[in-house]
């Protein structure tokens, strides 16, 4: 492929938003000496390799993840698991909601108090909602969501297409 040709392809690649256009150098290090070790070429030791995809997989390089793959041998699927972070936020809504829903009931049974304390003049009502207010409701939504979920852990599995078998 000419240097045009690439030009153009990379062009074509960024505008669709892939991901792969924009190597970092061990990414590009670490793509010659797969293609390298294929072609029967290596251009670095095992040691090396390994320790340069340990690196980049550290980093958090899209590069190095893998998909789901069957061990023939023991009939089991493997795959690369990142944390979902989204999904856990949001398991902790309802009971931000059920903790905002406490702080307006013990709102009322107060008489307002709390929303008198929220009225003060501009620094202290802004200091108040957000450094005792916010924190006290995060910290019941929290409790809640602990005292029904022990120890979650959401984890979500790269995937290099949208169509993937898990039979092995």
């Amino acid at each position: 492929m000419s240097n045009e040709e690439f030009d153009n392809l990379k062009e074509e690649l960024m505008w669709e938003g892939s991901s792969v256009v924009m190597l970092s150098p061990d990414e590009q290090r670490l793509l010659e000496a797969s293609m390298a070790y294929v072609a029967g070429n290596p251009i670095m030791t095992d040691a090396e390799f390994d320790e340069l995809k340990l690196r980049l997989r550290k980093e958090g390089s899209e590069i190095v993840q893998e998909g789901p793959r069957c061990s023939l041998r023991s009939r089991k699927v493997y795959s690369d698991l990142t944390v979902d972070y989204f999904k856990m936020f949001l398991l902790n809504v309802p009971a931000a909601v059920v903790a905002l829903t406490l702080f307006f009931f013990l709102d009322d049974l107060t008489g307002f108090e709390i929303t008198y304390l929220l009225e003060l003049p501009e620094p202290f009502s802004f200091i108040f909602t957000w450094f005792a207010a916010l924190p006290l409701i995060f910290w019941v939504a929290q409790a809640i969501t602990s005292a029904i979920v022990k120890d979650f852990l959401i984890l979500k599995v790269f995937s290099l297409s949208y169509h993937t078998s898990w039979a092995c």
